[in-house]
């Protein structure tokens, strides 16, 4: 299928956490690390994607964050699906799309996507601040450009933004539309990124 960047889209036929996907996503400017380079992420600094692009070696998570984290979101976001398909009228798939895009090697792995491609859906693990912030109707800024890069990757035109422990009680959901605004800033930014990777040098 064709990007709404232009270029063409391809499906990645690695599942998620697999080694295959792992090492596609090393070579690949991935749509959940666009917050990290535009300096919107709370969980990693632009500085330390900088050097991990540069040395190729991945940032490491600690133990537990990548038991109480990452293993239970997981395990939520495949609980939540059916939840999110009944909430949008549509069965959903995983998938991992790239393109090349003005010369940037651009994936996006999405949660879900509905068969015509209409729609995406993204799933976080629920905290209590976002949350609180999805029931007054806002999804946090940090989310957005991840949702973007999935949006002009399969040229779908919204994407429903969900946070759950796995559980319909606790699932709350709010549609991102896509913002050209942002749209226009994606590739100015990975271009920025891969010059700083291309000047990086180690640091004693």
């Amino acid at each position: 299928r064709a990007a709404a960047a232009g270029g063409v889209t391809t499906i990645i036929d690695h599942p998620q956490g697999s080694e295959g996907w792992m090492q596609h996503r090393a070579r690949s400017l991935n749509a959940s690390e666009l917050a990290v380079a535009m300096g919107l992420s709370s969980n990693m600094k632009r500085d330390e994607l900088v050097r991990c692009k540069a040395t190729g070696i991945p940032f490491e998570h600690s133990d537990f964050v990548e038991q109480r984290v990452f293993a239970p979101g997981h395990e939520f976001e495949a609980l939540a699906r059916p939840y999110a398909q009944d909430e949008m009228g549509e069965e959903l798939y995983p998938c991992v799309l790239a393109a090349e895009v003005d010369g940037l090697p651009l994936s996006a792995s999405l949660d879900g996507m509905d068969l015509l491609g209409d729609m995406t859906w993204e799933h976080k693990q629920a905290t209590d601040a976002l949350i609180a912030s999805l029931e007054a109707g806002v999804i946090p800024d940090e989310h957005h450009p991840q949702m973007e890069q999935g949006l002009m990757l399969s040229g779908a035109k919204r994407c429903l933004f969900s946070a759950s422990k796995g559980t319909r009680e606790s699932m709350r959901s709010v549609w991102y539309e896509s913002n050209p605004e942002l749209r226009a800033k994606i590739i100015p930014t990975w271009k920025q990124l891969m010059a700083d990777v291309a000047a990086y040098a180690p640091v004693e």
